[in-house]
């Protein structure tokens, strides 16, 4: 282990697990996945997803920064996490919170609109800032959002989409299940449009790239979770290390299979079979991640003061940190990759902060 990743690693496991608690032998955590808990790991893995954008983006630029490989593959998970979170998160609020669904498109989706499209324009500007020009449709693409120039803002498109899908169906039809299955269906609709689509995105880029669908799942079956948590819950307790041995081995297993698919094939071929042969290997694998982290969570308490700060900023984290990863890409040649990391990281702290409390202040205003 080289020093750079030894550091990471210490500075990553002080975050993650100052002020850990494991319940005694025998017990388990009471409201193991509130929302501060959540929202807390969401922002640890925020940090994650800035090492991994940092080693995806200089990787396909022809720098294999060694000392991050072992980040290479986790931005599948993540996201994972972050989307069975927002849809176990939509159910327990729409359950427990009077009138939720009055004000919804406020609350959750212009708070990630605003970003968006603050994000979108910076990168814009730091493209021709850099000397990059563009006609005038890619201009008018890029402003209305449909051309995304830094491929990370899918994730803020992809949320809107399932919140409006949400509000819509759980404003009119008045089955829950119903909605679900409706979801799931849609969804699935999602991932073969994605596979199927081969544009050369020219003046759209929507669905087009794996990270588009390959996570998405997890948003109908947090809702699943959220729907079930008691009984689930009773059910994990009872059953817990037979649960976490399952979920483990599932996960190694499933790692493997897919990681050796995608080397052979994967999911940029020409053969939808290819495709499809790839993402069901792949979303297993997320699937018993998400478990195995539920699981741990039911014995080890992961909350303190630091995750609560990065919490509040995670989606800002995940949009902005483009920006700066190709403002400061220059730096790498002449200043060397550390200097380039600390950098990008400390820039997409800072904006993550501002853009937070600029969004903050403009829905303020509604």
């Amino acid at each position: 282990m080289n020093i750079v990743n030894a550091i990471l690693l210490m500075a990553l496991a002080f975050v993650l697990f100052w002020q850990a608690k494991i319940a005694p032998k025998g017990t388990f955590h009471e409201n193991s996945f509130s929302l501060s808990v959540s929202k807390g790991i969401q922002g640890f893995f925020a940090l994650l997803i800035i090492l991994h954008h940092v080693y995806t983006f200089l990787d396909t630029r022809g720098m294999h920064m060694y000392q991050l490989r072992s980040v290479e593959n986790i931005g599948v998970l993540l996201i994972g996490f972050f989307f069975f979170c927002s849809g176990y998160g939509l159910i327990i609020s729409i359950h427990t919170k009077d009138r939720y669904l009055k004000g919804f498109l406020v609350k959750r989706v212009l708070i990630v609109l605003i970003p968006f499209f603050i994000c979108n324009y910076a990168y814009l500007s730091v493209e021709l800032l850099l000397g990059n020009r563009f006609r005038l449709s890619e201009l008018i693409a890029t402003f209305f959002g449909v051309l995304l120039l830094n491929s990370q803002m899918w994730f803020a498109v992809e949320c809107m989409l399932l919140y409006l899908l949400f509000y819509l169906l759980f404003s009119y039809v008045k089955s829950e299940k119903h909605s679900i299955i409706v979801i799931v269906f849609v969804i699935m609709v999602m991932v073969v449009f994605g596979m199927l689509n081969c544009n050369d995105y020219k003046l759209c880029n929507w669905f087009w790239g794996e990270w588009w669908y390959n996570t998405t799942l997890l948003f109908p079956i947090g809702m699943i979770v959220a729907e079930k948590k008691d009984t689930l819950k009773d059910f994990a307790m009872k059953h817990y290390g037979l649960l976490m041995a399952f979920s483990l081995i599932g996960f190694v297993v499933f790692r493997v299979l897919c990681g050796r698919e995608l080397e052979l094939r994967g999911y940029w071929t020409p053969y939808f079979g290819d495709k499809l042969h790839a993402y069901l290997l792949q979303v297993p694998g997320v699937i018993f991640f998400v478990m195995l982290l539920t699981l741990l969570m039911l014995k080890v308490r992961i909350h303190n003061p630091l995750l609560d700060f990065l919490g509040k900023f995670s989606l800002e984290i995940i949009l902005v940190n483009g920006v700066f990863l190709r403002l400061f890409l220059g730096i790498v040649q002449t200043y060397g990759f550390i200097c380039y990391l600390c950098l990008t990281f400390v820039g997409t702290m800072l904006a993550a902060v501002l853009l937070y409390k600029l969004k903050r202040s403009i829905l303020e205003l509604k």
